[in-house]
Protein backbone atom coordinates (compact mmCIF):
# COMPACT_ATOMS: atom_id res chain seq x y z
CA UNK A 1 0.00 0.00 0.00
CA UNK A 2 2.81 2.66 0.79
CA UNK A 3 4.35 1.90 -2.64
CA UNK A 4 1.51 3.74 -3.94
CA UNK A 5 1.19 7.51 -5.54
CA UNK A 6 0.21 9.15 -2.46
CA UNK A 7 -3.35 11.09 -2.67
CA UNK A 8 -5.69 12.79 -0.87
CA UNK A 9 -8.76 11.96 1.12
CA UNK A 10 -11.53 13.81 2.14
CA UNK A 11 -12.72 13.19 6.17
CA UNK A 12 -15.43 10.24 4.89
CA UNK A 13 -12.65 7.99 3.24
CA UNK A 14 -10.41 9.01 6.34
CA UNK A 15 -13.23 7.66 8.78
CA UNK A 16 -13.92 4.43 7.30
CA UNK A 17 -10.09 3.49 6.32
CA UNK A 18 -9.49 4.39 10.19
CA UNK A 19 -12.69 3.25 11.70
CA UNK A 20 -13.20 5.84 14.25
CA UNK A 21 -16.06 8.77 14.32
CA UNK A 22 -15.46 12.52 13.56
CA UNK A 23 -15.88 13.58 17.06
CA UNK A 24 -12.58 10.81 17.95
CA UNK A 25 -10.67 11.70 14.57
CA UNK A 26 -10.74 15.36 15.88
CA UNK A 27 -9.86 15.27 19.26
CA UNK A 28 -6.80 12.81 18.03
CA UNK A 29 -6.07 15.61 15.59
CA UNK A 30 -6.07 18.65 18.46
CA UNK A 31 -3.92 16.08 20.39
CA UNK A 32 -1.23 15.57 18.00
CA UNK A 33 -1.60 11.97 17.99
CA UNK A 34 -2.91 11.73 14.14
CA UNK A 35 -1.70 13.65 11.07
CA UNK A 36 -3.37 17.13 10.46
CA UNK A 37 -5.25 18.14 7.54
CA UNK A 38 -3.81 20.14 4.95
CA UNK A 39 -5.84 22.53 3.36
CA UNK A 40 -6.49 21.92 -0.21
CA UNK A 41 -8.94 24.94 -1.22
CA UNK A 42 -10.28 27.98 0.73
CA UNK A 43 -13.07 25.77 2.79
CA UNK A 44 -11.26 22.05 1.75
CA UNK A 45 -9.02 20.44 3.74
CA UNK A 46 -7.90 16.44 3.06
CA UNK A 47 -5.25 14.55 4.92
CA UNK A 48 -2.30 12.25 2.98
CA UNK A 49 -3.61 8.56 2.23
CA UNK A 50 0.35 7.90 2.91
CA UNK A 51 0.45 9.57 6.05
CA UNK A 52 -2.63 8.22 7.53
CA UNK A 53 -1.54 4.83 6.17
CA UNK A 54 2.19 5.48 7.91
CA UNK A 55 0.26 6.36 11.46
CA UNK A 56 -1.92 2.99 11.02
CA UNK A 57 1.57 0.97 10.60
CA UNK A 58 2.96 3.05 13.85
CA UNK A 59 -0.35 1.71 15.71
CA UNK A 60 0.04 -1.60 15.13
CA UNK A 61 3.68 -1.30 15.90
CA UNK A 62 3.04 0.25 19.14
CA UNK A 63 0.65 -2.47 19.83
CA UNK A 64 2.28 -5.52 18.68
CA UNK A 65 5.62 -4.64 21.21
CA UNK A 66 3.16 -3.89 24.16
CA UNK A 67 1.79 -7.41 23.74
CA UNK A 68 5.35 -8.79 23.43
CA UNK A 69 6.32 -7.05 26.50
Amino acid sequence: MLNEPDRFMRRPEVLELVGVSDSTLYSMIRAHKFPPAIGIGDRCVAWSRRAVLEWMERKVRQSNRRVAA
